[in-house]
């Protein structure tokens, strides 16, 4: 009898549909599940790199705003600018104030990127660079333009153009105009270059999936740059899909080159500039597929096999990516002390390895902005403090000397005292500010010291309001203006002079006034005149800011020093 179907071939077709048929669908089913799992622990990872990376860029592009706008505000600079002719000794002294000021500033941001200064008449006033007019013009218009049209903000332009002196390409510049204080004209232009160094940093730091790339668009979509391609900058991102630009964050599907990515993007919320990553969509089913295979030859196998294999699996796929969320979770809230930990050399060993280095990457620009700020802000306040008071001692001992052959005990006792006060004051501590009733002790001080120098040659009036005595001040502030007074005043002044000093508190402001009527401003031949009044200035602007300061001026007779500072109580310092 001829057997059309075997027993065994049905037993192969019944274990085919009720045994490999459901394992082949459990799997497709897993893989399911796999590549949505994938997909979007995935899309929080890289969202969470972009909201981080977005931060680093608003700080810092913002901080050069800040930059550009000091610069274009800063009455130093806008004298020099509105300078038309100078010879060349002028121009060179000129040049030393703008380099030092942009110095100081550059030295705390962590990228050196080139600043300009030109007048409106295209003449260059300071260039970090060999190159002294930069051009912005392109299709879009000519950047200058803009910035005459509202020259008090802050604008940003995306250009690219190569820096032929360092090898490096701009892709963003900053820029404001310069107003004339008194005639509100334009009269020149403050600019900082962004180079795409900056953003390739951000770039290794935030992406480590192969095949994808990453973007920075201004707030109109336009590219600044890319991370793999370099020539793209501004081209508007995508044909004809614009509607993320009007979303502060999420993802969308778009083609490039004929084929389908996954485009992540966030906004940065004060430059408005977005970090996009795009993806292609067939990554996600790399590791799937890979799974699948393994799967279908266990089932060929031995279906036990198979199936503790496929959860083996799934658990080793899942628990890395598991981990990588919830470490992403704890990094959102700024903890960048975790670490996975690595164990496999495939896409996951790849993608946890990525996690790490760009946590540690992130935590070290931060680490290292910050404390290069505070490093060199500290640095620059003790320097400037050091410099006060340098020779006075060596005057005063000199003359007790003299008070000591003469057999002046008591004056010597008294000046002795007060010398011993003067300098334990300036030594007792590492505090930078003080009460005001310390100054005043310590101008004090000072004085019964210069009265024995200087004996009848002066008379000395101390107005202050005993309102400001308990409220505090920088330290160190009025002693170098009393003895600039004395010194470069009323030292040469011929009769006896008069010396005035008055506080007092002016709304939210402090108020000191140091008036002699001595020879006036400018006409000492001593070099420490100019140095106390910039040292001065200079602290000033670093502890209390620009809204704050210090005046010289000349008025029947009188030299006025005056002090405007913050009101500072306790609780303040």
């Amino acid at each position: 009898m001829k057997i059309k179907k075997s027993f065994s071939k049905k037993l192969l077709f019944i274990f085919i549909v009720c045994g490999i048929v459901p394992m082949l669908i459990l799997g497709i089913f897993e893989t399911y599940k796999i590549i949505k799992r994938t997909k979007e622990n995935s899309g929080k990872f890289i969202s969470s790199n972009l909201n981080i990376s977005s931060k680093l860029i608003d700080n810092n592009i913002s901080s050069y705003k800040r930059m550009v706008d000091y610069i274009a505000n800063n009455k130093d600079v806008k004298s020099i600018v509105n300078k038309i002719d100078t010879n060349n000794d002028q121009k060179f002294e000129d040049t030393q104030v703008l380099y030092k000021m942009v110095n100081a500033i550059m030295a705390t941001s962590q990228h050196k990127n080139p600043v300009h200064i030109v007048q409106k008449n295209g003449v260059s006033r300071y260039s970090s660079t060999d190159y002294y007019y930069p051009i912005y013009t392109d299709k879009e218009g000519d950047f200058y333009d803009i910035l005459d049209k509202s020259p008090e903000k802050v604008f940003t332009k995306v250009h690219r153009r190569v820096d032929g002196e360092y090898s490096k390409d701009t892709v963003m510049v900053i820029g404001q105009a310069i107003i004339d204080d008194t005639t509100k004209e334009v009269i020149g232009y403050v600019l900082v270059d962004i180079y795409e160094d900056y953003f390739q940093e951000i770039f290794n730091s935030i992406s480590n999936i192969e095949s994808s790339n990453n973007y920075i668009l201004d707030q109109f979509g336009v590219i600044i740059t890319d991370k793999n391609y370099k020539n793209q900058t501004g081209f508007k991102f995508g044909s004809g899909e614009d509607s993320y630009l009007l979303e502060e964050d999420g993802e969308f599907i778009i083609r490039i080159d004929g084929i389908d990515y996954m485009a992540y993007f966030t906004t940065a919320k004060e430059t408005r500039i977005k970090v996009l990553e795009v993806i292609p969509k067939n990554l996600y089913f790399s590791s799937a597929i890979n799974s699948v295979e393994y799967l279908v030859v266990f089932i060929v196998i031995i279906i036990i096999i198979a199936i503790c294999l496929e959860l083996n699996i799934i658990n080793k796929i899942s628990k890395p990516i598991l981990q990588l969320k919830d470490l992403m979770e704890k990094v959102e809230e700024g903890n960048f002390d975790v670490q996975i930990e690595v164990n496999t050399e495939d896409e996951i060993g790849v993608l946890s390895k990525g996690f790490n280095n760009m946590v540690y990457k992130i935590k070290k620009l931060i680490e290292d902005g910050y404390k290069s700020e505070l490093l060199v802000k500290q640095a620059e306040f003790n320097a400037l403090k050091s410099q006060i008071n340098p020779h006075f001692l060596y005057n005063s001992l000199g003359s007790i000397n003299w008070m000591v052959r003469l057999g002046e005990v008591e004056e010597v006792a008294e000046m002795t005292e007060s010398l011993a006060n003067f300098y334990r004051y300036s030594v007792k501590n590492n505090e930078d500010n003080v009460y005001i009733r310390e100054e005043i002790n310590q101008i004090k001080n000072y004085l019964t010291i210069q009265k024995h120098r200087y004996k009848d040659r002066f008379c000395i009036e101390i107005l202050i309001d005993n309102n400001i005595l308990n409220k505090k001040m920088l330290k160190l502030l009025l002693q170098p203006l009393v003895e600039n007074a004395i010194v470069h005043g009323l030292e040469k002044k011929i009769g006896k002079g008069r010396l005035f000093i008055n506080g007092y508190q002016d709304g939210e402001c402090i108020i000191f006034e140091i008036i002699d009527d001595g020879d006036g401003l400018n006409n000492s031949e001593t070099y420490g005149e100019g140095v106390a009044i910039d040292n001065i200035r200079k602290r000033i602007d670093i502890f209390y800011g620009m809204e704050y300061g210090f005046e010289l001026n000349r008025k029947d007779d009188f030299t006025i020093a005056r002090l405007k500072l913050k009101v500072m109580e306790e609780n303040d310092v």
